[in-house]
């Protein structure tokens, strides 16, 4: 090996390195803003893990007052065909 393709290599192991480290830069940045994309850091009203979480508190609700709304309904409807058969006054 000579001088002049040791230095070639020495220049490509040099580029490497280099791209190797804007890449790991890159995926450092993506991170970081993954994070804040995901917790909302200074402002957790932005992030996903609360919009998430009022979404299902949301659902809760929405589910306990479906089931209320239809417990009554059938109770209503119940009540009526026992009035209307006469089981019931």
């Amino acid at each position: 090996m000579n001088d002049s393709q040791l230095m070639e290599m020495m220049i490509e192991v040099r580029d490497s390195v280099r791209d190797m480290k804007s890449s790991h830069e890159q995926i450092r940045g993506d991170v970081v803003r993954m994070r804040r994309i995901i917790t909302g850091e200074s402002e957790p009203e932005r992030g996903l893990v609360l919009r998430v979480d009022r979404l299902e508190q949301k659902q809760e609700r929405s589910s306990l007052l479906s089931q209320t709304a239809i417990g009554a309904v059938l109770t209503a409807i119940i009540g009526g065909i026992l009035t209307a058969i006469g089981l019931r006054q």
